[in-house]
């Protein structure tokens, strides 16, 4: 999603919060925050807590000097960051597979 990273303080258009129907002011960390709480939908998560939700960006590594402390801000009850990473050889030659083949898969 990059709602943590290149996104931070760009309006997110498709976000399906109308309360007061205007979109949210991405400038502000409020937000920001009703931004990212739209698409994760934590306002269910909060009513069912055995509810889990997650984000696949890889980016959020590389930039994790701006991306944890965001997230921190965003989502204070968020308490564990698992990060999966594959080994790089196995990677690259996955991703050479998949851009070299023709079925496009």
């Amino acid at each position: 999603t990059h709602c943590l990273d290149w996104r931070w303080g760009v309006l997110n258009t498709n976000t399906n919060n109308t309360k007061k129907g205007k979109q949210p002011n991405a400038n502000t960390l409020e937000g920001q925050r009703q931004i990212c709480e739209s698409y994760f939908h934590t306002a269910e998560l909060k009513h069912h807590p055995s509810l889990l939700t997650g984000d696949s960006t890889p980016s959020y590594l590389l930039h994790s000097s701006l991306v944890l402390p965001r997230l921190r801000s965003i989502f204070p009850w968020c308490t564990k960051l698992l990060a999966v990473l594959r080994n790089p050889i196995q990677r690259a030659y996955s991703h050479y597979c998949m851009v070299t083949s023709i079925e496009g898969t």
